[in-house]
């Protein structure tokens, strides 16, 4: 009899490869393997077959549906999706994602690799025996041997736009789709119970919604710089599912070669592969790039230790202003 898998999806287009490598190499493990959002899986708990639950995290929003989905039988095991995109120093991103109280309900935590391996397991020391270094399937499908599987992909993007330069943005605390000028990420924190104000935690957290603002705020000098330099090249800038597109539409709208693309049908794997250069700002696309063998420049005008991702900045070109990207890009 197989054994059955449910695993959690939420961004199609940034995980459904991943997802399917996952299920194809469970299946031939003997496993029944079901995707699907998290809401529906919990919503369904009761009528499904017994199971293991794959979490994308272990957030303080999911506690109820951990012990929910425990309540009707279904064991739980979790990674965490983010966890190549973390500053040097572990600090409140991890405890803003891994809840104690959730691994005490849970049965397996797989981690990307030795450093974040070693570190959960110091820093949750009553749960050692949880952690399993196995690595993931957002790496995995980056080897070489996998990307045939996208060909069909880039060949469309290619025929549809031809050569071009890609900018994938990240700035969805600051600029998300579901908050506004009162109703931010600082108060979806506060009114979550996952921070009090004026605490160590809470500075962090404002003070990355302010380094994401000002990076954001220096985007459309780039873009007309490009504009201005390049005016035989394309530039296609990529907003983040999280963020609102207007934003991006508003600093492209005078330049005839700069194009706002959302594409919910193809993975950014694929658009990474058809691009010539990328470039993105601390983002999970510049170490995705590195392993594809692309170029990937991570555009930090605000160099800050304490908010920049650790592997971005060690797997990519940095650069940290127009100018210099313009020089760059010219060579």
């Amino acid at each position: 009899m197989k054994k059955r898998i449910y695993l959690m999806i939420e961004i199609f287009r940034r995980e459904a490869d991943a997802r399917i490598y996952f299920a194809v190499k469970a299946a031939l493990k003997n496993y029944s393997v079901i995707i699907a959002n998290k809401s529906d899986i919990w919503a369904k708990r009761n009528e499904l077959k017994k199971g293991i639950v794959l979490f994308k995290s272990l957030g303080k929003t999911n506690l109820k549906l951990i012990r929910d989905l425990k309540k009707s039988g279904h064991k739980i095991a979790a990674w965490d999706e983010e966890a190549f995109v973390i500053p040097k120093k572990f600090n409140f991103l991890v405890n803003l994602r891994i809840l104690e109280e959730n691994l005490k309900l849970i049965d397996y935590f797989f981690t990307w690799g030795k450093r974040e391996h070693n570190y959960l397991k110091s820093r949750f020391k009553n749960h050692k025996k949880l952690f399993f270094d196995t690595g993931n399937a957002r790496i995995d499908v980056l080897k070489k041997n996998n990307l045939q599987l996208l060909t069909e992909d880039v060949n469309e993007i290619l025929n549809d736009y031809g050569k071009f330069t890609l900018f994938l943005s990240n700035f969805g605390f600051y600029n998300n789709s579901l908050h506004n000028k009162k109703k931010n990420f600082l108060y979806s924190l506060k009114s979550n119970g996952l921070v009090k104000e004026n605490t160590p935690e809470y500075n962090f957290f404002k003070n990355e919604v302010l380094y994401e603002k000002n990076n954001l705020k220096k985007l459309p000098e780039f873009i007309k710089s490009f504009s201005k330099n390049f005016p035989n090249k394309k530039l296609i800038v990529k907003p983040h599912p999280t963020e609102k597109i207007q934003a991006y539409l508003d600093m492209t709208k005078k330049f005839k070669n700069v194009i706002v693309v959302t594409d919910n049908k193809r993975s950014n794997l694929s658009w990474i592969l058809a691009s010539e250069i990328l470039i993105s700002v601390n983002c999970t696309s510049s170490v995705e790039s590195y392993f594809l063998k692309k170029i990937n420049l991570n555009f930090i005008q605000f160099n800050n230790n304490q908010h920049d991702f650790y592997l971005p900045k060690k797997l990519s070109i940095n650069i940290y202003n127009t100018k210099n990207m313009i020089i760059f890009l010219k060579k």
